[in-house]
């Protein structure tokens, strides 16, 4: 069964262009979000992708937020791309259909 489920989260955010980052480091980014794993077959890869849904601080309203230096949105991705190791589908169906 597909368990559409939102989980509510704190996410951090860490991204030093100067050196390595590390969990005791200030985060660039901490906010409040919703968070589910994406997919359905996919649930059962050892890789999982995410679902992450920013929120103001009363978990109601959405919260643009800018991360990886790209424009700001409430919804993010992390796409874990078990069944694609070299990393090409995705490059490459952007490409043909772009």
């Amino acid at each position: 069964m597909h368990n559409e489920a939102l989980v509510s989260a704190s996410v951090s955010y860490f991204d030093s262009d100067i050196q390595n980052n590390h969990l005791t480091d200030n985060p660039t980014v901490h906010e409040k979000a919703m968070v589910r794993v994406r997919g359905r077959s996919s649930r059962t890869f050892d890789k999982l992708g995410y679902y992450i849904k920013f929120k103001e601080e009363n978990l109601i309203d959405n919260k643009d937020v800018a991360l990886f230096a790209m424009t700001a949105d409430s919804d993010w991705v992390l796409q874990g791309p078990f069944l694609d190791k070299t990393l090409m589908r995705n490059y490459l169906c952007y490409n043909l259909s772009g």
